[in-house]
């Protein structure tokens, strides 16, 4: 066992070798390793940065691979439970919340992609939503449920907390907008 360092600019790319090594002797998981070497790597990033180092000893520090898992499902009785939660409500959110769950769930669409949902890219005549994916790839995405939903809505989806949400009502069309956004 090697002496602690006096000074930051006095660890060594060996050092760092060695930090990982016992880390990883003492049983820490992969993701607590990777953790602590991405803090001690913004540490001596900072450091080289503000010229407390000269060199960076973590610049060949190689992080431990994580493995990503894959999520565990909904089972039916769970999905119901949460497609039917907001109709316990009676209130202009809660339809909203239906409604936003409903084309989730019939679609497949991402969040992200919800929210960032325009009044304009919303065409419930033909049940469809064209939205943007991961890469700003263009997407329609189709669902009749979520359309029974929104016409269930009404028009009468939104955030009451905020003054702007108008929502705009038609025959079979419900969409609100905060500007141009659905949601």
């Amino acid at each position: 066992s090697r002496a602690p360092p006096r000074d930051w600019s006095e660890v060594t790319e060996s050092a760092m070798a060695d930090y990982a090594l016992h880390l990883r002797d003492l049983g820490y998981s992969e993701t607590t390793r990777a953790r602590k070497t991405a803090s001690a790597k913004s540490l001596f990033g900072f450091l080289l940065m503000d010229g407390a180092i000269e060199g960076n000893p973590t610049a060949n520090l190689s992080s431990p691979r994580m493995g990503r898992s894959l999520p565990n499902p909904l089972t039916v009785d769970e999905i119901d439970r949460l497609l039917s939660a907001p109709s316990a409500f009676e209130t202009p959110e809660a339809r909203r919340d239906e409604a936003m769950l409903e084309l989730i769930y019939a679609t497949g669409m991402r969040v992200s992609e919800l929210i960032s949902l325009n009044v304009e890219d919303v065409d419930l005549d033909d049940g469809s939503a064209r939205c943007f994916g991961k890469g700003g790839k263009d997407l329609a995405r189709q669902g009749q449920v979520a359309r029974a939903r929104c016409g269930k809505a009404g028009g009468r989806c939104g955030r009451a907390a905020d003054a702007r949400a108008r929502a705009e009502v038609g025959p079979r069309r419900a969409v609100v907008g905060t500007g141009r956004h659905v949601v």
